[in-house]
């Protein structure tokens, strides 16, 4: 279930392909901008340097668990000013299962690891699976949004998920007690989407206050090494990959954002038996996703 608020808001449907965008939801004078071509660009300075043979050889096949309090630097329970993510997750990130998505999978770790929130006893699915899963080319270098995650959250879980459309990364200053609340009552990890500001980013955290003013405790899925798997959260917060994040430097003034907050649905279990992940025809076809006024209050 998808639920939309903040006035009239419209929904539009990802363009894929070349010209691939993240869903946009805002008002109806709030511009669609496309993010491939900056996407592309910027996400060839991030893995710089690395020797990715080793790495892989070296890499067990799937992250391992852990909390948020690990990487919260002493924020260790929730308050009026601060809130965590609650309970067990996997930090999905590039190359972290020797599958290579660098430079285009960060949403689908993001995704990776709210499931791994949800289900954390259960295997988390692959990229290719999950691209199976929403009829994109498996093996593809193909982004996703805050859409397909929605898509995969409730095909997979029955997930519900909030969207918090912004048309300025300014604005999330403003629904901040909205994120402290959802946290506190047990909420998932979030997933931002966002259009010129092309970089997924996990969130597993909130406060209002902290050194640096107003904070969100990201994962960053596009970290590449060892750090996460051996369990050494220092080196992952003094590199700021897993870390507090100011919202002032985090979020662009200039880009709109989606956030989705997934909360666990009624039942327990998968929606669809685990076969689903891998079946042959999509599970949702974009025939379902319309350009439609879904509130207005």
């Amino acid at each position: 279930m998808v639920c939309f608020f903040l006035g009239l808001v419209w929904c539009v449907t990802v363009l894929r392909g070349e010209g691939e965008c993240e869903l946009f939801c805002g008002g109806p004078c709030v511009p669609f901008v496309c993010a491939t071509t900056a996407r592309a660009r910027r996400a060839r300075t991030i893995t710089a340097g690395v020797d990715f043979q080793l790495l892989k050889r070296a890499m067990p096949p799937t992250p391992p668990l852990t909390e948020a309090t690990v990487y919260s630097a002493g924020q260790s329970e929730s308050s009026d000013t601060a809130a965590l993510v609650q309970g067990s997750f996997r930090y999905f990130h590039y190359l972290c299962d020797n599958f290579d998505d660098r430079g285009w999978g960060c949403g689908w770790r993001t995704v990776q690891t709210i499931l791994s929130w949800l289900k954390p006893e259960d295997e988390t699915p692959s990229i290719p699976s999950l691209q199976r899963l929403v009829g994109h080319d498996v093996g593809a270098s193909s982004w996703i949004g805050v859409q397909e995650c929605v898509e995969i959250l409730d095909a997979l879980h029955g997930a519900i998920v909030q969207i918090v459309p912004l048309r300025s990364g300014a604005e999330l200053l403003n629904h901040l007690p909205r994120l402290l609340t959802h946290f506190a009552e047990g909420g998932g990890p979030l997933m931002i989407g966002g259009g010129a500001d092309v970089y997924s980013k996990t969130i597993i955290g909130a406060r209002t206050g902290g050194p640096e003013g107003p904070s969100l405790l990201v994962l960053d899925p596009h970290y590449v090494g060892d750090a996460v798997h051996a369990g050494n959260a220092v080196a992952l917060r003094e590199g700021k990959w897993a870390a507090w994040r100011p919202i002032r430097s985090l979020m662009s003034a200039t880009s709109f954002y989606n956030v989705a907050l997934p909360r666990r649905g009624a039942a327990v279990g998968l929606k669809a038996p685990p076969t689903a992940v891998v079946a042959s025809a999509p599970v949702i076809a974009d025939s379902e996703w319309q350009i439609e006024v879904v509130d207005e209050g």
